[in-house]
């Protein structure tokens, strides 16, 4: 199974995708890729650079390209993968051709103050309006509407790993029908 994560910064992807990390999924995240690109170049690992990076390596390379490459950073021996941080239709075009019925496409919705407060416990000095304005990120309402299960996340950590679980039981019994 693969399961891919989306929505909005600070919205809980991360904090989603470790919890599967915990159930023994495999954990990537296509900023992975985009980190080793900024590194090979010196750039500075900042979340503007990151999104203005990642714009350009989707714009010259494609996002099938970066989906790869996210996928290539896992031991190939994992039955389970969790990808943090789809951002565009195409990530979803990308796993749903090559994993079919075993991708699991969750999208996390999120109020935006409480996103603004996780950014700020988090220690990021982000502007979530600008942040939310860049080009990486305007795909994000579009993808949300191809996800599997669209999961609130706000509310407790517990009810966000139920939620989760509940979805990758549905899956995987969907998958062994």
């Amino acid at each position: 199974m693969l399961v891919g994560i989306s929505g909005r910064i600070c919205a809980g992807k991360t904090t989603a995708a470790r919890m599967l990390e915990q159930t023994g999924f495999a954990y990537t995240r296509i900023s992975l890729v985009i980190d080793a690109e900024i590194r090979r170049v010196g750039g500075v690992l900042d979340r503007a650079t990151r999104q203005r990076v990642g714009m350009e390596l989707h714009d010259s390379r494609g996002q099938e390209w970066l989906c790869e490459q996210a996928v290539h950073l896992i031991d190939e021996s994992h039955q389970d993968i969790v990808v943090d941080g789809l951002r565009f239709p195409e990530d979803c075009a990308y796993f749903a051709s090559r994993y079919g019925e075993s991708f699991v496409h969750l999208h996390l919705v999120t109020d935006a103050l409480l996103r603004a407060e996780r950014c700020s416990r988090a220690g990021e000095a982000t502007d979530l309006a600008v942040a939310d304005a860049q080009p990486v990120e305007q795909h994000i309402d579009q993808i949300g509407a191809l996800a599997t299960a669209t999961i609130d996340n706000n509310g407790a950590m517990m009810a966000l790993e139920q939620a989760i679980g509940d979805v990758i039981r549905r899956s995987q019994k969907r998958e062994d029908a």
